[in-house]
């Protein structure tokens, strides 16, 4: 059926300096997600190549999105319009542990982060919460 490698999806989506083109990547699998998932009422859950395809997705938040950051929009378009589909495509994140990945990415690898850090994070989390 289809098989993208994360070298695929890191060299379109993230390492490819022109942004039309990492632009026109990210609304290819947004065409593609919402037309097998919605149109055709396709489970996520049950294919394996679907989830490997988003695991690859999730495997580049380790390194790839990190290091080339600065081109990271398109990526975390795709994730958001695909987390956006149905309940089905945010439970099948979240077993892939997406969401946690994320927090570690936008707040550092807890163990690195210093204590004063930690703490005024801590007191921005709880001012912010109703």
């Amino acid at each position: 059926m289809f098989f993208f490698s994360s070298s695929f999806l890191r060299h379109y989506l993230l390492e490819c300096p022109i942004n039309e083109i990492r632009d026109a990547c990210a609304q290819l699998f947004d065409y593609f997600f919402n037309s097998l998932i919605i149109q055709f009422n396709f489970n996520p859950l049950n294919d394996t190549k679907i989830t490997s395809l988003i695991s690859s997705f999730v495997q580049l938040l380790d390194k790839a999105v990190i290091d080339l950051c600065k081109n990271s929009h398109e990526y975390f378009k795709v994730l958001y319009g695909y987390a956006d589909l149905n309940k089905d495509t945010t439970k099948q994140l979240i077993s892939l542990s997406l969401f946690s990945k994320l927090l570690c990415f936008l707040l550092g690898n807890p163990g690195s982060v210093k204590g004063e850090v930690k703490e005024y994070i801590r007191n921005k989390i709880i001012k912010i919460k109703p």
